[in-house]
C-alpha cells in the first residue's frame, strides 16, 4: 500500500486534467464527423451539378464547372477548419493539446491541396472527355472530336433521305428519296427526338461514355 497522501489539490488537478481529455475528444469527435459530413456533401453535390452541366449546350465545360461549384457549396456547409483556432489547449497538457491543434490544421492544409489537385485533375478529364485526343476538330462544348462530337440535347437538323421505298410503276422498281444533308449547326444529341435516349445510350456506353458517339447520323 502506498505511503502517499493525496492532497485535495491532486485530487482537483487530476479532475482537471481528466476534463481536459474528456473535452480534447469531444472536440476531436465532432471535427471528424464535420469532415466526413462535408466530403458526403462535396461528392452529392459535385456529382448532381456535373450531371446538370452536362446536360447544357456547355458540354464538357458544364460539366466540369458544375463539379467544382458543386465541391464549393458542399465545402462552404461546414466550418470546421475555423473551428481549430476555438480549440483550447487548457492549463495542463498543454504541449499534447498544442500538437493536436497543429495536426487538425496540417489535415485543413492537405485537404485544400486536394482539392487543387483535384481540380487540374478534373481539367484534364475535360479535355479528354471533349475529344483532346480524338480524331477531327475539337470543340470544349462537344463531347467527343470530329464527327462523333455530341451533346446530351441534338442540336441542328441531321441529314435525311437516301433510303429505298417501293416504287409505283408496273414493276414497282425501287426508288432512293432524295438525300437532305445535315444542317450546318448540326451536333448528334444523346437524346433523339423520336426515339428518347435509350437506343443512342446503348450505342454510346457500347463505345465509351467520355469519347463514345452516339452516331445518330454524324455530320455530314
Amino acid at each position: 500500500m502506498s505511503g502517499y497522501n493525496y492532497t485535495w489539490e491532486d485530487v482537483m488537478f487530476g479532475i482537471d486534467v481528466q476534463q481536459e481529455g474528456v473535452e480534447e475528444g469531444r472536440f476531436g469527435r465532432d471535427i471528424a464527423k464535420q469532415q466526413m459530413d462535408e466530403a458526403n456533401a462535396m461528392a452529392g453535390w459535385s456529382l448532381g451539378l456535373s450531371l446538370l452541366g452536362a446536360l447544357t449546350p456547355l458540354g464538357p465545360v458544364g460539366y466540369y464547372i458544375g463539379k467544382q461549384l458543386g465541391k464549393y457549396v458542399g465545402d462552404k456547409q461546414y466550418d470546421w477548419e475555423e473551428k481549430i483556432e476555438e480549440f483550447d489547449p487548457g492549463k495542463f497538457g498543454k504541449e499534447q493539446g498544442r500538437i493536436y491543434k497543429e495536426t487538425i490544421k496540417e489535415q485543413a492544409e492537405s485537404q485544400n491541396w486536394a482539392q487543387m489537385i483535384g481540380a487540374a485533375t478534373d481539367l484534364a478529364s475535360m479535355y479528354i472527355q471533349a475529344g483532346g485526343f480524338g480524331k477531327g476538330d475539337m470543340d470544349w462544348t462537344t463531347f467527343g472530336s470530329g464527327e462523333d462530337q455530341w451533346r446530351f440535347f441534338q442540336q441542328g437538323t441531321p441529314a435525311s433521305g437516301g433510303e429505298f421505298v417501293p416504287g409505283s410503276g408496273p414493276l414497282a422498281t425501287p426508288e432512293m428519296t432524295p438525300v437532305v444533308p445535315a444542317s450546318e449547326d448540326y451536333i448528334q444529341g444523346l437524346w433523339n427526338p423520336d426515339m428518347g435516349v435509350g437506343s443512342n445510350l446503348l450505342t454510346l456506353l457500347s463505345q465509351g461514355l467520355s469519347l463514345g458517339s452516339p452516331n445518330t447520323g454524324g455530320n455530314q
